[in-house]
């Protein structure tokens, strides 16, 4: 378990903290982090570039697309919590159930919350220009045919 977890779980961080950006990235996401958005952090280089130990892996690196799925999804992750019954183990199906709500069974297909529906909205279309990016490789590298 990250220490990250372990003071959340423990109240030494609160969720407002972390909706208000209060915290700083490396502290919320961990060392390595500011390497994954492209800013200089612990164990990068000035040129960008990783500097890794032996026996250790290169940080990930996120196309811009991938990128701006991750921040739109963290906006919603953000707003979420700043809300009164926020489940800290929420997955992105129980952030869209808090907010859209379900009938007999089945959730809602909209919500009355403007804000959620904007960032799930600005979600939705960064996730859609990301897939029609990874649909190229999904043919050209034989995964379907």
């Amino acid at each position: 378990m990250s220490e990250f977890l372990k003071d959340f779980l423990n109240g030494k961080i609160s969720v407002n903290e972390i909706a208000t950006g209060s915290m700083s990235e490396n502290v919320l996401f961990g060392k390595n982090y500011g390497a994954l958005r492209g800013v200089p952090a612990e164990g990068v280089g000035e040129n960008g570039e990783a500097i890794v130990a032996e026996g250790e892996t290169s940080p990930t690196k996120f196309s811009i697309q991938a990128q701006d799925v991750y921040d739109a999804g963290l906006e919603l992750w953000k707003y979420y919590h700043t809300q009164p019954k926020a489940n800290p183990d929420a997955s992105f199906y129980d952030i869209r159930k808090f907010f859209q709500g379900e009938t007999k069974g089945r959730m809602n297909p909209s919500s009355d919350d403007e804000t959620y529906t904007e960032l799930i909205g600005d979600l939705r279309a960064k996730m859609k220009v990301l897939a029609k990016k990874i649909e190229i490789g999904v043919y050209k590298y034989g995964f379907l045919k």
